[in-house]
């Protein structure tokens, strides 16, 4: 066994596919662990190289890969009442694995459609503001900085952030 390694983010990934840096143990039998030392909290680590694409997932993981189930894409169209409250509930479907897909679906069914998504699917639900002015004015923040606070933790998701360029999407000045 090996222990306390350290790697720079290059060599590893984690069960989510999200590259890894960190100390790390290597067990007898190969395997690659977080952690220094062995420990209840430790997780496999993937080798990078060999996940170049998911045709591995059983071998690495020991578990049979989940079908993902691409949903229908939504289109949000906002109702009065929407408008009286000043925001819509919007709803993606992300990759940890392929930061460009991105699927808007209904939020109304989002348990439903992420019952049987693999563990590399993310959901996203953004409250995105469809009233009131475009920039903020005085003590009243506008629509497009608010919006853009929003989306501002998911950057790494280039597929929302190219369905999110019109941060003025859906708005009307007054209900």
């Amino acid at each position: 066994m090996k222990k306390n390694l350290y790697t720079n983010g290059k060599e590893y990934l984690t069960a989510r596919f999200e590259p890894y840096s960190g100390y790390y143990h290597v067990l007898d039998s190969g395997e690659a662990m977080t952690e220094r030392i062995p420990k209840p909290s430790s997780e496999k680590l993937l080798d990078i190289n060999q996940w170049s694409t998911m045709t591995n997932y059983n071998d690495a993981t020991g578990l049979k890969p989940k079908t993902p189930k691409t949903p229908a894409n939504f289109f949000p169209n906002p109702k009065q009442s929407d408008y009286e409250t000043g925001h819509i509930t919007r709803a993606f479907i992300v990759k940890l694995n392929d930061l460009s897909f991105c699927t808007e679906v209904n939020p109304e069914n989002v348990g439903k459609i992420m019952k049987d998504q693999p563990d590399y699917i993310q959901l996203i639900e953004l409250r995105w503001f469809i009233t009131g002015p475009a920039d903020t004015i005085g003590f009243q923040t506008g629509v497009k900085q608010q919006n853009e606070l929003e989306i501002s933790n998911y950057r790494k998701f280039s597929g929302l952030q190219s369905k999110l360029k019109n941060l003025q999407q859906f708005r009307k000045l007054t209900p």
